[in-house]
């Protein structure tokens, strides 16, 4: 009987490997880091368990099934990258926490201009920037209750605030959530909100999400952030609503163009923190064990022919 070939790209320890071999005891395994893949394996896989450039998936003739380790998965599903009959799973529920921490950790460095005193500390200056926004007693709007927006709107009611969920489905409502709104009602929403986090993928629908006139609603003081992905947002107008000090200040861990290119004004704004996509990813290990947890599961599921989690499509 002919061993499906199975390509893994996610960084393993040996017994995470040797669990794998288990499950797919009939199965030939091929383990490597993505920058190290050949055209030969891609081509002959039947199995490829991580992400791979989508340009380099086209060449995955035999493939079957592609299990990302990442929650995006927007770039697989473009014209010509995936046959149509290839099974496609991410990893998601596997970043709720890593990326829930960071962004609250942008949330009070914005909030209290760390930033800034980090600023004055390298050029060794003494300087107070006066007043900080308060933590507890705010209108918090998630834009996005899926993983990731759960993790980040329980932490902030567990800090004492109001928190307004927006997502697709608005029956059940989280207990840590204390309104829950329809996308259509964003703008309604924008101009009582102290703090405004888009944790929502991105999609037609979505994309260009805050516009200059979403950032126009906004109240002066207001905090936005964003950790979805940097199409959500109207770059330009972005930029003009903080250099116009239109908003309070802003974090975002995703940017478009990404990456951003050194030259871009956003660089320059003192009170708009950036950081360079990394808010998942493997930077923290518990993730990593997350991701690991899904693929193996769903590996299981796939050699027993049954129905896989976080599928895509088909």
């Amino acid at each position: 009987m002919k061993r499906k070939k199975v390509l893994v790209v996610i960084p393993m320890i040996e017994a995470q490997r040797q669990a794998l071999i288990t499950i797919g005891e009939d199965c030939e395994f091929a383990f490597c880091d993505p920058e190290d893949v050949t055209e030969v394996s891609i081509r002959e896989a039947e199995v490829i368990l991580g992400n791979l450039n989508p340009t380099l998936i086209q060449a995955a003739q035999q493939l079957e099934w592609l299990q990302l380790n990442s929650a995006g998965y927007e770039q697989y599903l473009e014209p010509g990258v995936l046959a149509q009959e290839v099974l496609l799973t991410n990893a998601g529920g596997a970043y709720g926490p890593a990326v829930a921490e960071h962004l609250i950790a942008m949330v009070f460095s914005v909030a209290k201009k760390l930033p800034l005193y980090r600023d004055s500390q390298s050029r060794g200056e003494w300087a107070d920037y006066g007043q900080v926004l308060p933590l507890h007693g705010q209108n918090v709007l998630v834009v996005g209750l899926g993983d990731i927006g759960q993790h980040f709107a329980s932490m902030m009611k567990a800090l004492g605030n109001h928190v307004i969920g927006v997502r697709r489905n608005t029956g059940d409502k989280p207990d840590f959530v204390d309104e829950i709104h329809a996308l259509n009602e964003l703008n309604q929403l924008l101009p009582k909100a102290d703090v405004v986090a888009l944790c929502i993928p991105l999609t037609a629908q979505t994309r260009k999400l805050m516009g200059r006139d979403q950032f126009e609603m906004m109240k002066k003081t207001a905090l936005f952030f964003n950790i979805g992905r940097g199409e959500l947002v109207d770059t330009q107008a972005l930029y003009d609503a903080i250099k116009q000090d239109k908003i309070g200040g802003a974090g975002i861990d995703v940017t478009d163009p990404e990456p951003l290119p050194a030259e871009h004004p956003l660089w320059k704004l003192p009170n708009l923190l950036i950081t360079p996509h990394c808010s998942g990813g493997f930077h923290l290990q518990e993730t990593l064990e997350r991701i690991v947890a899904i693929v193996l599961r769903n590996f299981e599921r796939y050699i027993k022919r049954e129905e896989l989690e976080n599928r895509i499509r088909r």
